[in-house]
C-alpha cells in the first residue's frame, strides 16, 4: 500500500520535522510504502527566509534593519541544517496535485496545525484533500490540529463540515477540537497521540547526534521556539542554580543577539541536548513531548490559555498536570518534587493511537 503524508515538513521547527519523520518511520515499520508529499506553501516558507526584506520595509526601523543583517549567519546555518535533515531523512515525493492519475492508495493529513486557519492564511484546501490527485483515494487525518478552536467562526465551521465529508477516518490532537467536530460539525473524531510518541523512543534514539556536545546530566536545558516572556530565562537560571547545573538555552525561531544561545542546532543535535540533560524547562509542546519520550524531569511553562491547553491536555492524560508551571507563583522546590509520567497511561494512549491508524489503513 502506497501512502502519502501531508504535513508541515518544510517549517524550520524541530517539532514539525521530527513529527513528520516519526509518522513516516512508524508507517514504514508496519510495511507500508510511505512518502512525505513535498507540498511547501509560501506561508510556511516566508517566516524562515534568510533575509526578509518585506519585514524590514514594513517596519522601517533602523535597529531592526541592522539586527536582521547581523543575524543572517544564524538563519543561514539553521536553513542549511534543516534542509539537510529534510533531504536526508524524509522520503520526499513531488506530487502533481492537479493530475488525477497517480498510484497512491491513501493520503494521511497531519500531524501538526495543518487545519489552523491562522497559520495557513485561511483554510488551505490541500490539507483537506481538495485537489484532483486525491480523487478516489482513502483520506485519513492523523493528529490534525486547528489551533485555538474558540476562534473558529461560523464560516470556518461550515467549511470544516463540507471539507471533511470525503474523509473516511478523522483523528485530532486536542480534546476541545474533537468535541467541536462531534458536537457542532457532527463528524466522528478520535483523539490520538502526537507522531513522536506513536513512533517511539527507538526511532529517535537512532537520530541522536552522538558526538560529544556536553557532559551527560551536567546541565539544565531551556527550550523555547522563541522568546515569549523575559521572565522565563531568569526563572530557568534559578532552577539550574538550585540543581547545581549549567543552563543551556535553545531557540529555533526569533533570533537573539546573545551568542551563548544555541539557535542553529540540527534536529539531531537538538535531540542530543534533550536526551542528555538533567532537567528540561520548555514553553514548547514538542519540548514537552520529547521530555516525556526520553523520560526526563521537566516543567512546561504556562504562556497563555491556548498554548497551555495543548500541553495541559496531554499532561492531564498522563497524570502529570502539575508539570504545567506558572513561574510567577511556583516554588522551585515544589516544582522539582512533582510527579512523574504514568507509564501505563502513556503506553495505553500510544497503543490506542496505533490501533486507530492501522485499522483505518487496513479497512481500505
Amino acid at each position: 500500500m502506497k501512502i502519502g503524508i501531508f504535513t508541515f515538513h518544510c517549517a524550520q521547527n524541530y517539532g514539525a520535522v521530527l513529527q513528520a519523520y516519526g509518522l513516516q518511520e512508524y508507517l514504514r515499520s508496519q510495511g507500508y510504502d510511505v512518502y512525505i508529499i513535498d507540498y511547501c506553501p509560501k506561508y510556511l516558507l516566508e517566516p524562515y527566509k534568510i533575509l526578509n526584506i518585506k519585514k524590514i520595509v514594513k517596519n522601517r526601523n533602523l535597529k531592526l534593519f541592522i539586527r536582521e543583517f547581523l543575524t543572517i549567519p544564524i538563519r543561514l546555518k539553521r536553513t542549511l541544517v534543516f534542509n539537510k535533515f529534510v533531504k536526508q531523512r524524509l522520503r520526499l515525493y513531488k506530487l502533481d496535485l492537479y493530475e488525477e492519475s497517480n498510484d497512491f492508495d491513501a493520503f494521511v493529513f497531519g500531524s501538526d496545525q495543518i487545519w489552523n486557519p491562522s497559520l495557513t492564511q485561511g483554510f488551505d484546501d490541500v490539507y483537506f484533500g481538495k485537489f484532483p490527485a486525491a480523487k478516489g483515494k482513502l483520506l485519513i487525518s492523523y493528529a490534525a490540529s486547528a489551533g485555538n478552536v474558540s476562534q473558529l467562526t461560523e464560516i470556518d465551521k461550515k467549511y470544516l463540515k463540507d471539507a471533511l465529508k470525503d474523509f473516511s477516518y478523522i483523528s485530532v490532537r486536542e480534546r476541545d477540537f474533537k468535541s467541536l467536530l462531534e458536537n457542532e460539525i457532527k463528524v466522528r473524531a478520535t483523539c490520538v497521540s502526537d507522531p513522536v510518541l506513536l513512533a517511539g523512543i527507538d526511532v529517535y534514539n537512532s537520530l541522536v547526534y552522538h558526538r560529544h556536545l556536553k557532559k551527560v546530566n551536567d546541565y539544565l536545558l531551556l527550550f523555547q521556539l522563541e522568546v515569549i516572556n523575559d521572565l522565563i530565562r531568569p526563572f530557568a537560571m534559578k532552577v539550574a542554580n538550585s540543581l547545581g547545573k549549567e543552563l543551556i538555552e535553545v531557540l529555533s525561531r526569533g533570533e537573539s543577539m546573545d551568542m551563548s544561545i544555541r539557535q542553529s542546532l540540527s534536529p539531531e543535535a537538538f535531540l542530543h541536548y534533550i536526551k542528555e540533560s538533567s532537567y528540561v524547562i520548555t514553553t514548547s509542546f514538542h519540548g514537552t513531548i520529547f521530555s516525556i519520550l526520553f523520560n526526563k524531569p521537566f516543567s512546561t511553562i504556562k504562556v497563555n490559555d491556548y498554548i497551555d491547553a495543548r500541553a495541559g491536555d496531554l499532561l492531564a492524560k498522563l497524570g502529570v498536570k502539575s508539570r504545567l508551571v506558572n513561574i510567577e507563583c511556583s516554588e522551585i522546590k515544589d516544582m522539582l518534587d512533582r510527579s512523574t509520567v504514568q507509564q501505563d497511561e502513556l503506553e495505553l494512549y500510544v497503543k490506542e493511537s496505533r490501533v486507530f491508524l492501522l485499522n483505518s489503513l487496513s479497512l481500505y
